[in-house]
């Protein structure tokens, strides 16, 4: 039978392999792999945390062992679907169109409420709606920074598949002045093709929402409605990768390789 082959993601996320078991137990006394690392070999039908494969971290391989057959830092395979034809789920929380809703509605509310109370005879009705009227800006700063976080965990979502724009530069490069003209494009409207690339190639996200350019369009033309209409997709592409995490955490509930695939030194296979 032959030698298990992992794959991993390094510290970039972006995914390495094919290595062999050996190479995987010198990697990880290198530190190059720890254990939060996520790694995949074939029969996982989802990501683990390294600290999940037996004997990873429970001894040192022999000094014969650890000379990688190949460099820890070669380039990411160009195979897509590295768990044959199964996207691996991402870890990642859900998120709420409800709470964009209820934050913009409430955000409305409270500025109403404490601008009506402000107009009142005395100082105190003037301080009252102040602080009433800052719950409210308060609010509307929470809701401008939720769609953030969104666009981060929808391309956190698209790291196993080879995406080729990390989650920290697609939202942290918004942040540069006048380049960020043109990023918008990159991160954000760049977005639906890659997600509706990489859905495609898997047996198990043929189901995916797709993204579609016309939100992002009408985030640019219209950006009150836009801005909802951007959010309510990419809100549901997020939540669908959630629910395939869940399916594959129930299918595989320990998430512990065994069976032959203990990596204890009596079973890394040793050159000759």
């Amino acid at each position: 039978m032959s030698e298990p082959q992992w794959h991993y993601l390094d510290a970039q996320n972006q995914q390495q392999g094919p290595v062999t078991g050996a190479q995987l137990q010198a990697l990880t006394a290198q530190g190059q792999i720890v254990q939060t690392t996520q790694v995949w070999t074939d029969g996982l039908e989802a990501w683990i945390p390294a600290s999940q494969v037996e004997g990873l971290f429970a001894a040192t391989p022999a000094p014969a062992a650890q000379a990688p057959e190949q460099s820890a830092y070669a380039a990411p395979t160009t195979d897509p679907t590295p768990t044959g034809g199964q996207y691996p789920s991402t870890i990642v929380t859900g998120a709420s169109f409800g709470k964009l809703i209820g934050l913009f509605a409430g955000a409305i509310v409270f500025l109403i409420i404490g601008g009506l109370v402000a107009n009142g005879q005395t100082a105190n009705h003037a301080t009252a709606g102040t602080g009433i009227a800052i719950i409210g800006y308060i609010m509307l700063l929470i809701l401008s920074i939720l769609p953030y976080i969104y666009l981060y965990k929808a391309w956190r979502c698209l790291q196993p598949g080879g995406a080729t724009i990390t989650p920290g530069k697609a939202v942290g490069f918004l942040f540069i002045p006048l380049f960020n003209y043109y990023w918008i494009f990159v991160a954000m409207g760049g977005l639906p093709r890659q997600w509706n690339e990489i859905m495609d190639r898997y047996e198990n996200t043929q189901d995916a929402p797709r993204l579609s350019i016309g939100a992002f369009v009408c985030l640019l033309l219209l950006p009150g409605v836009g801005f909802f209409i951007w959010a309510y997709q990419i809100i549901k592409a997020i939540n669908f990768m959630v629910s395939l995490s869940k399916m594959s955490y129930a299918s595989n509930p320990t998430g512990v390789v065994g069976g032959g695939l203990n990596f204890g030194p009596a079973h890394i296979p040793t050159k000759k």
